[in-house]
């Protein structure tokens, strides 16, 4: 009778099987980070071409209103940038959507995407605001506390001279839906608004010459306290910069919002 040949499948050991799982786990920990920061870079750039295009928009509304900069303030005025498009109680999603659309940008900007930077929370429908002195509001400069004439808050475009309009804030990333524009004292060394901390160390920027960029803070100070207030609703608490770094981040800050600061890094 003739034999019959059994073939013996072996199969992985466990130690083979744990061996293969350390090694996927190890490729993991290796290609996450690089896939994340991927993903950050692609958010970020969106953000920008947001920025630019609302930035564009802004100098093309200059340049048909006979020079005059749009109010950067929200409100029901025809001149306000954007409509009242905060969390105010009892309004939907849609109605704050809506009140986009009422603002003098909407022309320029016709998209609700542009309103809003990817890396912003669900529910939110505007994450950029208006720099204080783009006609918005005079915090301490010299113009409100009448001691003398001044060009540090804009209501026209020819007002922009030195700095040249390239270094001017005109837009902000601030991270969620605000209720106002984005304030910063000129006369004091200290932050009114959060210094908003959005991708990575940094935020994004719109200028008044049109054009759109990236600011890192290069101060560990500045990252350190203002990251975990990245997105917070909770704005105005006057924090004061302790070391040479942080204060540094708040002059150059100040001096892109008001062309000049009104006081002396000691």
């Amino acid at each position: 009778m003739r034999q019959q040949k059994h073939t013996c499948l072996r199969g992985f050991t466990l130690i083979e099987l744990l061996v293969v799982i350390a090694v996927i786990a190890i490729l993991m920990a290796i290609l996450m980070p690089a896939l994340h920061r991927a993903r950050e870079q692609g958010k970020r750039m969106v953000c920008q071409s947001n920025l630019k295009q609302m930035s564009l928009g802004w100098i093309m509304y200059v340049e048909e209103n006979d020079g005059k900069i749009m109010s950067g303030n929200p409100g029901t005025t025809k001149d306000a940038c954007w409509g009242h498009a905060g969390t105010n109680t009892g309004r939907t999603l849609e109605e704050r959507e809506a009140a986009l659309t009422t603002g003098a940008l909407w022309p320029y900007c016709g998209t609700l995407k542009l309103y809003k930077c990817p890396t912003g929370r669900a529910g939110e429908v505007l994450t950029y605001t208006v720099s204080a002195s783009m006609n918005a509001s005079k915090q301490d400069t010299p113009s409100s506390n009448k001691n003398g004439s001044t060009t540090l808050f804009i209501t026209r475009l020819n007002q922009i001279s030195s700095p040249p309009p390239s270094e001017r804030l005109v837009f902000i990333d601030e991270g969620f839906t605000s209720t106002g524009c984005f304030s910063v004292f000129y006369a004091r060394a200290e932050w009114w608004d959060n210094a908003p901390v959005r991708h990575g160390d940094g935020t994004n920027f719109g200028f008044a010459d049109g054009h759109a960029g990236y600011q890192k803070w290069m101060a560990a100070e500045t990252v350190k306290y203002f990251r975990p207030r990245a997105n917070s609703r909770v704005v105005g608490e006057m924090y004061t910069p302790t070391t040479p770094g942080g204060k540094q981040d708040l002059y150059d800050f100040q001096k892109l919002v008001w062309g000049k600061v009104g006081w002396t890094i000691q």
